[in-house]
């Protein structure tokens, strides 16, 4: 019964926990149709003599149903709209509450200098 009623609580503990829960039966929603990335900032700083990129934003639940937070990606796009770089990371959430806004944070150390743009999306197809 607890591994029921605290599942969430479980796989923000332990993510990979997750995996077991989708075994049994999904307990947990993990479509990201229902979560929005929002409120993004990039920021270039040097750091020990190299170029850091720093991007941080918010992750928010819509859906009325706990939700797994799937890993994210970033991609650096130039003029021509073409992807000129790209990293996947976690969110430092596993797991948000209906309604619940969570934060992400990654950089990256040396991007290329000619980027126009920066998106942001959830790997399982979000």
């Amino acid at each position: 019964g607890t591994g029921y009623f605290a599942r969430t609580e479980i796989i923000e503990a332990w993510p990979s926990a997750k995996r077991v829960y989708d075994l049994i039966g999904g307990l947990v929603d993990t479509s990201a149709s229902t979560l929005d990335v929002g409120i993004l900032q990039v920021v270039r700083q040097p750091v020990d003599g190299m170029d850091m990129l720093v991007l941080q934003g918010e992750i928010t639940n819509r859906s009325a149903e706990a939700q797994a937070v799937p890993p994210l990606q970033v991609t650096l796009f130039d003029a021509n709209d073409q992807g000129v770089m790209y990293w996947t990371f976690a969110s430092e959430q596993a797991v948000l509450q209906p309604g619940e806004t969570g934060r992400f944070r990654t950089q990256a150390i040396n991007p290329p200098r000619a980027f126009d743009r920066t998106a942001v999306t959830f790997v399982d197809g979000g």
